[in-house]
């Protein structure tokens, strides 16, 4: 008798739940104008990139290979072009594939906020 309640139990618990359908076509999203959807997908400029860099704490790192952004400043005529060209395979092929072309506007936002 308990074995039965506590099967039964777990079985209401555990029971594969129906699929919620949702219907989006009543609902209306904001959307950006066309000249704002083009400076979102353009490419980076190297100026843009640049003053992004300028932008960020002196003493923040940018990932594991432990330069922090003091490093990059100081010596962004060395290796400011392979920061670009890595901006520019990162945006372009890789990006491309990787991410759906839809999620390309909220990366942009954070890396390199639109004028003012």
């Amino acid at each position: 008798m308990v074995k039965n309640e506590v099967k039964k139990y777990f079985k209401r618990r555990f029971a594969a739940q129906p699929k919620l359908k949702l219907d989006l076509d009543a609902i209306f999203f904001k959307s950006i104008i066309a000249v704002d959807s083009e400076m979102i997908c353009r490419v980076f400029s190297e100026q843009e990139i640049l003053e992004a860099v300028k932008q960020c704490g002196s003493y923040k790192s940018p990932g594991p290979n432990g330069f922090n952004f003091h490093f990059i400043k100081n010596n962004w005529d060395v290796m400011g072009l392979d920061i670009v060209r890595a901006m520019y395979y990162f945006q372009g092929s890789y990006f491309a594939r990787v991410m759906p072309h839809s999620s390309h506007w909220c990366l942009r936002g954070i890396i390199i906020p639109p004028p003012q």
